[in-house]
């Protein structure tokens, strides 16, 4: 297998999700934005689809995998001809100036790179989801004994067998496109997860204003544990043990896919209640079913999310502008204030520069 298979994937994941984001007149979105949350909202999808599939009976030959992956970029390439047809809104600019913009550049390329630069090594990345993954490759059933048995007649079969297919699923579809399995290329789809969480939260934020989307992405893309854990304890020593000891977050492991659909969602959700937009709200839940197929926290992380919005529901909405209009107002009635106090200007009226002439002593 080479990086071939990898990259179908990627683009086909990127395609589907572009086939399901709302339009750009109700979800205003940069390039930059659009890419991230097209593709954490495709990978979802493919994995909720295929489990579906799969529970059903069907298993994950490279048929029904090719299937999935040419429907998503069939759909994808059709919404994207559609929008340019019918001259859909354009996109808005990315936030932030160049600087900050080529080092979120740099830091995702070196993401990607460091997923990539060492084959699996992890216990979490060869014992629980890439076996999974070579048993959805070769053909097992999701409710055969390689999936839910503990213990087999020449010992144990499967380490928490409990754990949910969306890792092992797009490892599979990355074998089935490449045409086998390989250690490190069928990392390839998961490669990405860190390099579009600051997309994810500057669309989130992006109704507060653009310093607030940026910083928030920066924020986003400057934090350690979206790379390496404990990084100033034990560094440089964890990048040269490759990880042993899950000291890398990047790769294999189901913490970083958990934490950029919960972003997609989150960003969604936001933007949703801002918008009213039912599209976007339905595309976080899509995004939040992601996240349950790619880590058992997951389903905690649903609930909880489910409750801050049914809370959210019971408050009247406040939208940002309206917020940041009163702040302004509220500045502009201390700044009068003060020069008031200062110059003996009356307050029933603007405040202008004094044009008497300062007495000469």
């Amino acid at each position: 297998m080479t990086a071939l298979g990898g990259l179908i994937v990627v683009a086909a994941a990127w395609l589907t999700g572009r086939a399901l984001l709302p339009g750009r007149a109700s979800l205003e979105r940069s390039a930059w934005e659009e890419a991230c949350l097209a593709f954490i909202a495709g990978s979802s999808a493919l994995v909720v689809a295929a489990m579906a599939l799969c529970w059903t009976g069907l298993a994950f030959s490279g048929g029904l995998a090719w299937s999935l992956l040419a429907a998503g970029a069939l759909a994808g390439l059709a919404r994207i001809r559609r929008d340019r047809a019918a001259a859909a809104a354009p996109l808005a600019p990315a936030p932030g100036g160049r600087a900050a913009q080529l080092l979120i550049g740099a830091l995702a390329a070196g993401s990607v790179l460091g997923a990539l630069v060492f084959p699996m090594n992890e216990f979490d990345a060869l014992l629980h989801f890439g076996l999974k993954g070579k048993a959805l490759y070769s053909g097992a059933s999701v409710d055969g004994q390689a999936f839910t048995g503990v213990l087999g007649d020449f010992g144990r079969l499967m380490t928490h067998p409990n754990y949910p297919l969306g890792i092992p699923f797009l490892e599979a579809f990355a074998a089935h496109a490449g045409g086998g399995w390989s250690e490190r290329w069928v990392q390839l789809p998961l490669a990405f997860w860190s390099a579009c969480i600051p997309g994810l939260v500057a669309l989130g934020l992006r109704p507060f204003g653009g310093r607030a989307a940026i910083a928030g992405a920066l924020v986003a893309a400057c934090t350690p544990m979206l790379v390496v854990r404990d990084l100033f304890a034990d560094w440089p020593f964890n990048l040269v043990d490759a990880g042993m000891g899950a000291d890398i977050m990047l790769g294999g492991r189901g913490d970083l896919a958990l934490a950029a659909t919960t972003a997609a969602a989150c960003a969604l959700l936001l933007r949703a209640r801002r918008s009213g937009s039912w599209c976007a709200a339905a595309l976080a839940g899509l995004c939040l079913a992601g996240g349950v197929m790619m880590k058992n926290e997951g389903v905690a992380v649903l609930a909880v999310l489910a409750i801050a919005q049914g809370i959210t529901l019971l408050l009247p909405p406040r939208p940002a502008a309206g917020a940041l209009d009163r702040a302004r107002s509220l500045r502009w009635r201390w700044a009068s204030g003060s020069c008031s106090r200062r110059l003996g200007c009356s307050t029933a009226r603007p405040c202008r520069p004094s044009t008497r002439t300062t007495p000469s002593t």
